[in-house]
């Protein structure tokens, strides 16, 4: 390989694991709060993270195989990792959609922890994003 080619597999290698770190530890604090609170859609995110901790895996032993052999095939524990994020994904979806039902029959409702500034960030943003003024880069494509 080329210095270039090490250089940005090295990167790539580096992201993969800080993503990893990140996302476990993304995981384990939303799953917290989100069991605590009862909040479905902040313990599901943290979910969510966790089955991308086992993508970044995969990442990251793609890089390593692809550096050591170009031309090699995925190995199986690539495949493994391909296999319980799509996997993941799905048991996701399938338990947030039977926990939002269960939440609306029993009329669940998560209490707030931001007393409504949550929204008021939310819709602050979007109006950043709509405002070409206080938005440099919408005008680039």
């Amino acid at each position: 390989m080329i210095a270039t080619e090490n250089k940005l597999f090295d990167t790539a290698y580096y992201l993969s694991v800080f993503t990893v770190g990140y996302n476990l530890i993304e995981g384990l604090i939303a799953t917290y709060f989100g069991y605590q609170d009862d909040t479905l859609a902040l313990f599901g995110f943290g979910a969510d993270s966790f089955i991308e901790v086992a993508s970044g895996i995969g990442v990251l032993l793609m890089i390593r195989r692809i550096v050591a052999n170009p031309n090699s095939s995925r190995t199986e524990p690539e495949k493994n990792a391909l296999q319980v994020t799509g996997v993941g994904f799905y048991l996701l979806t399938a338990l947030l959609v039977i926990g939002a039902v269960l939440n609306v029959v029993l009329g669940k409702r998560p209490d707030t922890t931001l007393g409504g500034g949550d929204r008021v960030a939310g819709f602050h943003c979007r109006d950043v994003l709509a405002n070409p003024r206080q938005n440099p880069n919408r005008d680039r494509a």
